[in-house]
């Protein structure tokens, strides 16, 4: 949930992938397909509050979640899980409906991306900070977000470099992008897109990437875990 890519192909097609930096204590259930009240659903669960920080549904719809806002925020108790959010997006008639009517009083500060695909290809992000919602509809380009509640403005600064360096340097394919979210930094584990600072670390990489009427969510547990592939 803290560092994500979004990658537009042709004809409406993308990739997405990211990077989950959690506590290494903090189980994760693989992901599966659910059907919730108003969905069916990809995605890997968060055993501790039921939700998921990144899915997938048959609504044509794919949502990533990353920690913070614009800035840090205080370690503390907050209500409803974050993550429970993204599974009421994935199921949502509209999502940015739902952003906009929810409220998120005592919810930690987030950001989240929903993008859909049932007409055109839309890229909507909503940043809460703890008081107010950003909401904003972002014209469909290659883009990297990176949390801020784990890097700072620097940081993040010197992250879109290196993906603005990989999209000058390498094609758009899956593949591709998968080896930056593997391999890019500068030699530092506390900011490196595969990061490790002890109490917390890059657990998994996830992928969602759409090509026609195929749409396929990847899933790899880090270090080397198996990989696993779920369609709708």
């Amino acid at each position: 949930m803290c560092t994500l890519t979004f990658i537009p192909k042709n004809n409406a097609d993308f990739s997405l992938v990211s990077n989950r930096d959690e506590s290494p204590k903090r189980e994760t259930l693989l992901p599966e397909v659910y059907r919730l009240e108003a969905a069916d659903c990809i995605f890997p669960k968060d055993a501790l509050a039921g939700g998921s920080w990144i899915g997938l549904s048959n609504k044509q719809r794919a949502v990533c979640l990353l920690n913070g806002g614009f800035e840090r925020h205080p370690i503390g108790t907050y209500g409803r899980s974050r993550g429970l959010l993204v599974l009421d997006l994935l199921q949502a008639t509209e999502g940015e409906q739902l952003l906009e009517s929810q409220d998120l009083a005592g919810v930690e500060p987030f950001t989240v991306v929903v993008i859909d695909w049932k007409d055109s290809l839309s890229l909507l992000e909503c940043v809460w900070d703890g008081q107010e919602k950003h909401l904003q509809t972002l014209p469909i380009a290659p883009r990297i977000w990176s949390s801020r509640q784990l890097y700072t403005a620097d940081v993040a600064a010197k992250r879109e470099a290196w993906f603005t360096d990989f999209l000058n340097n390498n094609d758009s394919r899956l593949i591709s992008q998968l080896h930056f979210h593997r391999t890019a930094g500068d030699g530092d584990p506390q900011n490196d897109i595969v990061m490790n600072r002890g109490f917390v670390r890059t657990k998994s990489i996830s992928s969602i990437d759409k090509r026609a009427d195929r749409v396929q969510f990847r899933y790899q547990e880090l270090p080397e875990g198996a990989i696993t592939h779920h369609y709708l």
